[in-house]
């Protein structure tokens, strides 16, 4: 088996978030923090040749045409997250593949069927795109839809010059707690208060259908008389739908990796086989991919999201080349220049509410980028996320209310700034443990 090393970085910031009138947000289990060191296993070492087969991810048990179709959906992945699931227990992998052209959801095992919704309209709490003209660098203040949120976000990215294979996708990931009782959450009428952990960003065109993706977990806690302490994961696109696996039940007191990824892809097509003699085959996979550990093994969550063009949202961009006899052949590509990444705490509320008592909190960290924000140097595809390209933005600003060693993680606020809205800065964060993962 060809397994993944990530380089990680050595940085925490635990991230609670209320709409109470004061104090701390923390709360619910004891729950080591991933940083302590027992979060998971160990890391492998990373290959860039290799890639593994996928296809035994397929259930049998899907009919013949559905297997092969997911088998190719499996294969097109991203190397960096089939090298994650290649070894996994088949039972212990569940994958979405959304074709964004039928909205048709195909599933990896006949028993998930059905897990994956579609919500019509999907928008959390710091969906906007920051505004380049505040200061420090950022300050988007209320943001997206209606709720209490904590933002750690880069500034747009230079481009990926090596976008033209799944090995060199753009992505963001990093550790995050999953603990029980992590909140509380107001469900007075006509307020419904949910509290969510997610990844995602912004493509160069952010106002654009598809420009603006949210992927994480949802936090089901007190959402129902009938829910339970668990998580739910789902990915969200603008303009588009969202799709939450409200039949998808993710145990709490555990820990999780998410990742964002966007990578190009060809599409699947049966008949005749999808090739790069056709410029309508080339499009993007818009992926999030959740490892979670659950006692000694991981189970992998997996969304695939196909965009159904090349052109829809910005994330990618079409290229020609010269083929044999001149022929023209078409790719695509994904140098995500300009795009914005980001790792959210928030708490969805139908109605705002900011002093209704609700309160959420969780612990990101080791964040990781895509080498080509920073330096590649041909060994790894994904580097720690350094504090120089970190920001953090809360809305309101609860800062201040963080028990050390995280009261360090944002900087005052700026100067001559006042209100709800305010804009903060990374700093450097304290050392600690780095956690390992199993690949």
């Amino acid at each position: 088996m060809h397994a993944l090393t990530r380089l990680v970085g050595v940085t925490c910031l635990t991230m609670s978030i209320t709409a109470c009138g004061g104090g701390s947000g923390h709360g619910g289990s004891s729950l080591p923090d991933p940083i302590s060191g027992a979060a998971a296993a160990s890391l492998a070492q990373e290959s860039v040749s290799n890639s593994p087969d996928l296809t035994a991810y397929a259930s049998t048990q899907l009919p013949a045409a559905e297997r092969e179709y997911v088998a190719y959906y499996l294969n097109a992945l991203p190397d960096i997250t089939k090298a994650t699931i290649a070894g996994r227990n088949t039972a212990d992998v569940h994958v979405a593949i959304i074709d964004g052209a039928s909205d048709t959801i195909h599933y990896n095992v006949p028993s998930d069927a059905g897990t994956l919704h579609a919500v019509d309209k999907m928008s959390l709490p710091g969906d906007d795109y920051p505004s380049s003209s505040a200061e420090p660098f950022f300050n988007p203040g209320f943001s997206g839809s209606t709720g209490p949120y904590r933002r750690d976000y880069t500034p747009p990215f230079q481009a990926n010059k090596q976008a033209r294979t799944s090995q060199s996708a753009y992505y963001d990931g990093g550790f995050v707690t999953l603990r029980c009782k992590a909140g509380s959450f107001n469900h007075t009428k006509p307020l419904s208060d949910v509290g969510f952990l997610y990844l995602g960003g912004w493509s160069p065109t952010p106002s654009a259908t598809g420009g603006a993706v949210d992927a994480g977990l949802q936090y089901n806690y007190e959402l129902s008389p009938k829910s339970k302490d668990d998580y739910s994961p789902f990915i969200a696109i603008s303009k588009v739908k969202g799709y939450v696996a409200t039949g998808t039940h993710v145990g709490c007191n555990n820990v999780a990796f998410l990742e964002f990824l966007v990578a190009p892809i060809l599409k699947h097509r049966d008949n005749p086989s999808c090739g790069h003699s056709d410029p309508t085959c080339q499009t993007y996979a818009l992926v999030f991919a959740a490892d979670v550990q659950v006692g000694s093994k991981f189970i992998s969550y997996v969304a695939d999201y196909i965009s159904p063009s090349v052109t829809q949202g910005g994330w990618a961009d079409p290229y020609t080349l010269k083929g044999s006899g001149n022929r023209p052949a078409y790719f695509s590509e994904t140098p995500c220049g300009g795009c914005v990444f980001k790792f959210m705490t928030s708490i969805g509320q139908s109605k705002a509410d900011y002093t209704d008592g609700s309160s959420y909190a969780a612990t990101w960290s080791n964040k990781e980028i895509a080498c080509a924000a920073t330096a590649c140097d041909g060994k790894h595809s994904v580097v720690p996320l350094p504090a120089k390209l970190t920001y953090c933005s809360e809305y309101p600003l609860w800062h201040g209310r963080y028990g050390p060693p995280y009261n360090g993680d944002c900087s005052d606020t700026p100067s001559g700034i006042s209100g709800l809205a305010l804009s903060v800065k990374s700093r450097a964060f304290p050392t600690q443990v780095k956690p390992t993962r199993s690949a």
